[in-house]
């Protein structure tokens, strides 16, 4: 967990979200279909009709002649270009080394969705690059004698935030700052 001060009575905590996530396609409008995976994960998200669409071009270029799963992602982004999709075949790495998922991205230009930004959104999920935030306030605590205590106590927090660079403290900032009201009484 990394601490970041915000104000003097107010800091925000990150640390991995462990939860499971949502895929994008909840927050964007994207096809993401599996080609190959070290884990089959055979994820098939997007509009059923596409994805039934993608299917039949699937099995009809591996019935045919089979070409690897390189061969089977070029006619399936070959199939979305043809129907309006701007579409890549990406390789996404995991959590560790050995964790991989080759796949087929699209997004349809007319609903806004920018390829690059479905992609980079897919990969976040992907290595599960989502992050928890915590809204700390300070408290100081006296007793009797005079002695202090200093506590931090959690007043808000927002899970399944995704940051580019957890360590970049302004990032963090920008992105509390829009979550959570942290200004100062004077």
């Amino acid at each position: 967990m990394i601490n970041y001060q915000l104000t003097p009575s107010y800091r925000v905590a990150v640390d991995y979200d462990c939860g499971p996530q949502d895929p994008p396609s909840h927050l964007l409008d994207t096809v993401f279909y599996e080609v190959a995976s070290c884990h089959n994960l055979d994820i098939h998200e997007g509009a059923p009709a596409v994805i039934s669409a993608l299917e039949e071009v699937e099995k009809a270029v591996s019935d045919y002649f089979y070409t690897g799963y390189s061969g089977v992602a070029r006619a399936l982004v070959k199939h979305l270009k043809r129907n309006g999709y701007e579409a890549v075949y990406h390789s996404f790495a995991g959590v560790c080394p050995s964790d991989w998922c080759d796949a087929v991205v699209a997004v349809n230009p007319d609903e806004g969705v920018a390829l690059d930004a479905a992609i980079s959104e897919w990969d976040r999920w992907f290595t599960n690059d989502y992050y928890v935030l915590k809204l700390e306030r300070r408290h100081v605590w006296n007793d009797a004698a005079g002695d202090t205590l200093e506590t931090w106590d959690e007043v808000d927090s927002l899970c399944g935030v995704a940051l580019e660079n957890s360590y970049d403290a302004a990032e963090v900032e920008r992105v509390a700052s829009d979550y959570f009201d942290v200004e100062e009484v004077a």
